[in-house]
């Protein structure tokens, strides 16, 4: 899913609303939980571990960015199109 959020694919999550909705659920309870630890007096670790649901995804497009040529793109653009 997120490969092809990557290659900016949004015909292949229009056919998987169900799982788009879960992974949106899972990261919407992710969230929530940091805020209850940081309510619970965890704050200076809470605000790390509510950055990771933004850190990880960023950090793993800019090595997809580096890390694949234009043509490695197309290949996997046409694997998840297919």
């Amino acid at each position: 899913m997120f490969l092809a959020l990557f290659l900016r694919k949004v015909s292949f999550l229009k056919d998987r609303s169900s799982s788009t909705l879960l992974v949106a659920y899972l990261a919407i309870s992710y969230q929530l939980g940091w805020i209850e630890i940081s309510q619970a007096g965890g704050f200076p670790y809470a605000i790390l571990g509510a950055l990771m649901l933004l850190l990880v995804p960023v950090s793993s497009l800019r090595v997809f960015w580096k890390t694949l040529r234009i043509e490695d793109m197309s290949r996997l653009s046409d694997i998840i199109v297919s």
